[in-house]
């Protein structure tokens, strides 16, 4: 059995872990110097701390201004401190169970999640392919959310001369010199903030997908399990009738594999709910409360003005976090459902009652779906999307419609 290795599953994840590392995010994996590691272990401490300044400086901002009873001012600094949070939430998840996150890691770079064949091969390679995609077009995303966050206050001050950008500064902005000095200094580092915060829903998501990947090489291999040239060279000699599993002995061992395989499987998911919860129903539930006051400025606003569609697109950045959580986990749902089927499409008539009897014990195992859930209650599936999508659109159609009444 060929068992050439072209590609790995952890390959999926380097863009994301390269721009995490750059971002000081997490560790360095494999320090080349001793110079360099001490460099990199001080470096993030820093990171950390001055994502903790910006969330101090917002917070402190906002309670300013609901003291100055500035309420509408106060939200804009509301709206952009939970996801903030969210991203200190991955920080804390991520390096918190870095030994587990290590162990994930493991897994992928072990030879039970690699390619034993061509087609496996194949999978693997359009897996790695789509993920690095996947990672660069939400960068790019990112990086137009960001354009429009910077261009925001710049067309607000222009309106408005008395405008200030929503954080705390130890200093009166009264005017362009210093409004400037506050926009360079937010400008600077939300490049590494909100590349660096999309890189870590990118990973969750791809964590996710690698799953759903090794699903789909179980399935096709279960359901080619019988596919055996020790079989064809039998009946090209008109040999009498044997049991596939009795003429090719590997059959035996590829079954044990992918019995493992699965297991490995469920084990995987289960440790990557246990690293990633938190921080995933946290998003949830700050995606929701950002929701209600976004929506209600926006409802005052000229569709076409650029604030409009900052927010906006502020949003949908919000709700893509949302998507990769739900449609990467719905997957792997949907991919053991099936689990079972790729067995009956099998040639399994060809097996001996005696394997037969041990497909149906791994059949009882795997009739129960694997569905990720954040804390066995939320279901990462598009429904949970859908669901929250219709509450922000009843609540942006409530708001509306209370505007144009009054």
């Amino acid at each position: 059995m060929e068992n050439t290795k072209k590609v790995q599953p952890f390959d999926a994840l380097s863009v994301s872990y390269k721009i995490l590392i750059l971002c000081g995010f997490f560790k360095l994996m494999r320090p080349t110097t001793r110079f360099k590691y001490i460099c990199f272990q001080i470096y993030r401490p820093l990171s950390f701390l001055i994502v903790l300044v910006f969330i101090v400086q917002h917070s402190i901002y906002a309670v300013m201004k609901v003291m100055d009873n500035e309420l509408d001012k106060a939200l804009d600094a509301f709206i952009v401190i939970p996801p903030e949070l969210n991203l200190l939430s991955k920080f804390l998840a991520l390096n918190l169970h870095s030994s587990t996150v290590d162990k994930l890691n493991d897994v992928m770079r072990d030879s039970i999640f690699d390619a034993r064949n061509q087609e496996d091969e194949i999978i693997l390679t359009k897996f790695v392919s789509d993920m690095h995609q996947l990672t660069k077009n939400v960068e790019i995303g990112m990086v137009v959310a960001e354009i429009l966050y910077i261009l925001s206050p710049i067309f607000k001050r222009i309106y408005d001369p008395a405008s200030t950008i929503a954080s705390y500064y130890p200093f009166k902005v009264d005017n362009w010199g210093r409004h400037t000095i506050t926009l360079l200094w937010e400008c600077s580092f939300l490049p590494w903030i909100g590349n660096g915060h999309l890189s870590l829903d990118c990973l969750i998501g791809i964590y996710y997908s690698q799953a759903t990947t090794q699903l789909k090489l179980i399935k096709y291999n279960l359901e080619h399990l019988f596919d055996s040239d020790e079989r064809n060279k039998d009946n090209s000699r008109n040999m009498e009738h044997q049991y596939i599993d009795v003429v090719d002995n590997t059959i035996q061992e590829r079954f044990e594999h992918y019995v493992e395989r699965y297991s490995k499987v469920k084990w995987y998911i289960q440790e990557l709910h246990n690293v990633f919860s938190g921080a995933i129903i946290y998003q949830f539930a700050s995606t929701i409360i950002i929701a209600c006051p976004v929506i209600y400025k926006i409802s005052f606003m000229d569709f076409f003005s650029v604030q409009c569609i900052y927010l906006t697109g502020y949003l949908i950045m919000l709700e893509i976090q949302i998507v990769l959580y739900c449609y990467y986990g719905g997957l792997v749902e949907y991919e053991s459902i099936s689990i079972n089927d790729s067995l009956y499409m099998s040639e399994w008539l060809s097996a001996s009652p005696k394997f037969r009897r041990q497909m149906l014990i791994a059949m009882a195992q795997w009739s129960r779906p694997l569905t990720p859930r954040v804390f066995a209650i939320v279901p990462l599936s598009l429904n949970t999307v859908i669901a929250m999508l219709k509450f922000i659109y009843s609540l942006y159609t409530a708001l509306i419609s209370t505007n144009n009444i009054n």
